[in-house]
């Protein structure tokens, strides 16, 4: 499963988009800002996240200063570890070529394709 997370993280890293959004990536970015200063989700400011998120990412801004890089490899460490679990989950299920078959239609999902 180790190599499944390297080798989607790489795929999802090269095909990232490089444009920031100012809506779902700009909010959430800008909350983990807030909570970074001392600002509590849905008391200062209201959001449609959930709040771990906030703080997850606010404590990776602690460590290596606030960043876009830092919520976009925060972004793809999901997205690799979500593609990663699939194919643990599918592998015993459905056998291995079940499992590849998922694990390209999970990285590949319209949404993520750069436009």
């Amino acid at each position: 499963m180790g190599l499944t997370f390297c080798v989607s993280f790489s795929l999802l890293f090269a095909s990232m988009n490089r444009d920031v959004s100012r809506y779902d990536e700009g909010l959430v970015l800008f909350g983990a800002v807030r909570v970074l200063h001392g600002d509590v989700p849905y008391r200062d400011f209201y959001a449609n996240y959930g709040p771990a998120q906030f703080y997850v990412l606010a404590g990776l801004f602690k460590v290596f200063g606030p960043s876009i890089l830092v919520g976009r490899v925060w972004d793809l460490v999901i997205k690799a570890m979500s593609v990663a679990l699939a194919y643990g989950i599918l592998k015993p299920l459905g056998g291995r070529g079940i499992a590849l078959i998922r694990l390209v239609e999970c990285l590949l999902r319209p949404a993520d394709l750069p436009r």
